[in-house]
């Protein structure tokens, strides 16, 4: 903990009252505020006097998880969080997919609170405008998780259309904080090279599976094309395995995904990105 202050937290972090801090901590802010680097403190500082879970909700940066999936990580005794479950969304962003995404962060919410955690800290995607749909999400995530805080990084007014009504509200309680200093911008081209590297690595090792279209509800199957990415979901409609289409038949699917139980596997669902194989490198439709 005192390498990571040392190193990441900029003095107008050290104002925020940890020690008045639980339950559910929603943290927003546009793209390059920060957020994840301020979570990551935020769940090591809460983790130190009572269990804590990051809820990442940025499925096209994520910080936990790989891009188009939304994750759940525990805080352990050592400081480090690891995820252990995720929800599949099938976008890198929640532009066109505001019904999974707030869905998703609810999902992962309750797994969170079934196993027991004080405070859960939930970092969300750089989606704020108003224009498109960020305000609307940020309030409609607001009302399914019932946070009792709001930690706001701002530079300005920008997310003074999503903040206003929580000036006069009791609950959630609202902490303003600016954005770190160090914090460095990553440009569109730079952060769609961050998301082949995780592509990547995640299928290096994958092998092909065949399943039988017969045995488990697909989701989308008309959108299930070759390089299409998909989800293999258990009973509690959250993530097994990442996947990708290779071909389909009349009676199979043929996929290409890492190790696995196929025996959690209760469902497919087909997301709306195709990513090749081996590169990693998103196919545009």
């Amino acid at each position: 903990m005192k390498e990571i202050e040392q190193i990441h937290v900029p003095y107008m972090w050290r104002g925020l009252p940890l020690s008045k801090m639980h339950g559910t901590i929603m943290v927003i802010g546009e793209t390059d505020t920060g957020k994840s680097t301020f979570c990551r403190w935020l769940v090591e500082g809460l983790a130190e006097s009572s269990r804590t879970a990051w809820l990442d909700c940025d499925m096209g940066q994520s910080t936990l998880g790989v891009p188009s999936t939304m994750n759940l990580g525990f805080s352990g005794t050592n400081g480090t969080t690891h995820s252990t479950t995720g929800f599949f969304v099938g976008k890198t962003s929640p532009v066109g997919h505001m019904l999974p995404t707030v869905v998703g962060a609810r999902l992962l919410l309750g797994e969170a609170q079934r196993h027991g955690v004080q405070n859960v800290v939930v970092d969300t995607s750089g989606l704020v405008s108003r224009r498109a749909g960020g305000g609307a999400l940020k309030e409609w995530k607001m009302e399914l998780l019932r946070p009792c805080w709001i930690v706001a990084l701002a530079r300005g007014r920008e997310l003074e259309h999503i903040i206003a009504p929580l000036h006069k509200s009791e609950m959630p309680r609202l902490f303003m904080l600016p954005p770190s200093p160090r914090v460095v911008a990553r440009s569109r081209m730079e952060r769609a090279s961050l998301r082949q590297e995780r592509f990547h690595n995640y299928f290096s090792q994958a092998r092909t599976w065949t399943i039988a279209l017969n045995s488990i509800p697909v989701f989308g199957l008309q959108k299930a094309k070759q390089y299409q990415l998909a989800g293999l979901l258990d009973g509690s409609g959250l993530l097994v395995s990442l996947c990708i289409v290779m071909r389909t038949a009349a009676s199979v699917l043929e996929i290409l995904a890492p190790e696995h139980d196929p025996g959690q596997v209760r469902a497919v669902r087909i997301g709306n990105m195709r990513v090749e194989p081996e590169s990693g490198m998103e196919v545009k439709s």
